[in-house]
């Protein structure tokens, strides 16, 4: 085992360690999609929530496309 990644998470899905970008990613993203956006931006430094935003765009259309899909299940009510 290499020593810089002592002490850091094994994700066995991807069979790689967690490096602390990823890791910092990982937080970002998981904060924005359960709706703390502000949290999100502020706890990762961003400059602002537009930048925030762009890099999280991904859940957004996620977001938007389910919004839409109930919307034309229950038949527009």
């Amino acid at each position: 085992m290499d020593v810089a990644y002592d002490g850091l998470e094994y994700d066995p899905d991807n069979g790689e360690y967690l490096k602390p970008h990823g890791a910092r990613r990982g937080i970002g993203h998981e904060l924005y999609k359960k709706g703390h956006a502000e949290v999100a931006q502020k706890s990762l430094r961003r400059t602002s929530m537009d930048v925030t935003d762009e890099s999280y765009q991904d859940i957004q259309a996620s977001e938007m496309a389910q919004a839409v899909d109930e919307i034309l299940e229950n038949g527009g009510d």
